[in-house]
C-alpha cells in the first residue's frame, strides 16, 4: 500500500510536469497524491492528512487554470479523486460500488 513518502513523490513529479508544461499529467499526479493522503487519513485515523489531500486536490484543479477555494471532506475527496483518476476507465456502477466501500 502507498504511504506518505509516495504521496510526496507524486507531488514532486507533478511539480516537474508543471515545469515541462504537461498540465494533464501534473493534474493526475496531484490527484494521485490526494488519493494517497485520503487513504492514509482513513487507515491511520489522522484527519490532519485530509488537509494535505485538500491541498493536492486544489493544485490538481488550479494547474488547469481553475480557481478552487472549497474544502472537501474525506469522503468527498475519495469520491472525486477516484472518479477523476478513472473517468475514462470505469462505469458509473463501478464508481457506486467503490464509493460504498469507502
Amino acid at each position: 500500500m502507498c504511504n506518505i513518502k509516495d504521496a510526496k513523490r507524486w507531488i514532486k513529479l507533478a511539480e516537474m510536469q508543471v515545469k515541462e508544461n504537461n498540465v494533464e499529467k501534473a493534474r493526475e499526479s496531484y490527484l494521485e497524491a490526494a488519493s494517497i493522503y485520503v487513504l492514509q487519513a482513513e487507515f491511520t485515523k489522522n484527519d490532519h492528512l485530509v488537509e494535505h489531500a485538500n491541498e493536492c486536490y486544489k493544485m490538481s484543479r488550479e494547474v488547469s487554470g481553475e480557481k478552487w477555494e472549497k474544502v472537501l471532506t474525506k469522503q468527498e475527496l475519495a469520491k472525486r479523486t477516484l472518479f477523476e483518476l478513472n473517468e475514462d476507465k470505469i462505469t458509473v456502477e463501478d464508481l457506486r460500488m467503490e464509493i460504498e466501500n469507502v
